[in-house]
């Protein structure tokens, strides 16, 4: 299955700050990364779901950390092989975990899903690509990928992604496509996305998000048609089926990295993100409402702004670091090198969102009320 190159899939499934506080169930209305709620009241969330969240951000955060890094010889290319590992669970859940919001939404008006639930994406997607590319343009040293090329750029990713923006892109055409296809039926849905996901690698795109998105729809419709199911499964889970199907992914993967079966079979990749999903969900399932996981599932609700300055605050720090002389080339050395690194992103990433909110600048995540109404 395609991968991201070292740029920034997913898989915001982002969040919507503004949404947090007045969300309905969590499986029947838009995630935070979609649209606001309009419902008054809190309802009950479920724990697997912002665990899950929570966990899919980090990874997302990690691997472009990894690329970032090993692209400039500050650590082990080893982490390559811990994030290759970790691909069949990181998008394929992010994406699902996203379509289980988007449920109530197939049954809305147009007109409605457009303005509460795509627009706010468009918006998003359409403000940060133009803020990473001047960011980019003015301190190339910190980036990672190549959206500042040249200045048409933002205008090409109109059609083009070509950044770890590709999620939200993703987010707002998946929500169309679900919306669109709601008189089809769901297994001929499916059926059709796993057929595209496979045909994907013989297409003719002159874009890897496009071959990623056709990759991934397949998880999102999971999510949108399956979130009843997902829920029983993630709350009936027990530690020995948990136990069995995380030693039959980790024995699966293995076998399929030492052959040749995942570069050659499209099919065999889709097999092994679909293991890897429910190998998420029975995890998440287990270990959601663990009070020690706290921080994770915190940040699941939060994942929007780590999603949109993660890549500008690691390029930033990193280059800051190297050009006041800091000797960063010992990170080699230091097993944990990009899991520092991750971890001070993903800080530095929800500190500046919420001193920007103190600022009353929310218009920086969140599409203003007046374009709503």
């Amino acid at each position: 299955m395609p991968t991201t190159p070292s740029a920034s899939s997913v898989q915001a499934s982002a969040a919507l700050t503004r949404a947090d506080a007045a969300r309905a169930s969590a499986h029947t209305q838009a995630p935070q990364s979609v649209a606001r709620v309009d419902a008054p009241q809190q309802k009950p969330r479920y724990g697997w779901v912002d665990l899950a969240k929570g966990v899919s951000i980090v990874l997302v955060v990690l691997l472009h950390t990894t690329n970032f890094m090993v692209g400039r010889g500050l650590a082990d290319p080893i982490w390559h092989e811990f994030n290759a590992y970790a691909q069949p669970i990181r998008m394929p859940l992010f994406f699902f975990v996203s379509g289980l919001f988007v449920t109530s939404a197939m049954s809305k008006p147009w007109g409605e899903v457009l303005r509460r639930r795509v627009a706010p994406l468009v918006y998003i997607y359409v403000l940060w690509t133009l803020l990473r590319f001047l960011y980019f343009t003015f301190l190339p040293e910190t980036s990672g990928t190549a959206e500042a090329a040249y200045w048409w750029k933002p205008l090409e990713a109109a059609l083009r992604p070509d950044s770890g923006m590709w999620f939200i892109y993703a987010l707002a055409v998946f929500t169309v496509a679900a919306r669109a296809l709601r008189s089809v039926s769901p297994p001929t849905q499916l059926a059709a996305a796993v057929a595209l996901a496979v045909v994907s690698p013989e297409l003719e795109f002159d874009s890897w998000a496009w071959h990623n998105m056709l990759s991934y729809f397949v998880f999102f419709l999971l999510g949108a048609y399956l979130a009843p199911l997902a829920h029983r499964v993630a709350t009936g889970s027990t530690v020995p089926r948990m136990a069995a199907v995380v030693a039959i992914f980790a024995g699966v993967s293995m076998i399929f990295r030492d052959s040749d079966v995942l570069r050659s079979y499209t099919i065999a990749t889709i097999a092994l993100s679909m293991l890897g999903l429910v190998t998420g969900v029975l995890l998440m399932g287990r270990i959601g409402e663990l009070r020690v996981l706290e921080p994770l599932r915190w940040l699941g609700r939060r994942t929007l702004p780590v999603f949109l300055m993660h890549e500008i605050v690691l390029g930033t720090v990193i280059a800051g670091l190297l050009g006041i002389g800091v000797g960063l080339a010992v990170g080699q050395r230091i097993p944990a090198g990009p899991l520092v690194v991750t971890a001070i992103a993903v800080a530095a990433s929800v500190g500046i969102h919420r001193v920007v909110l103190r600022a009353r600048q929310p218009w920086l995540f969140t599409l203003p009320d007046r374009f709503l109404r």
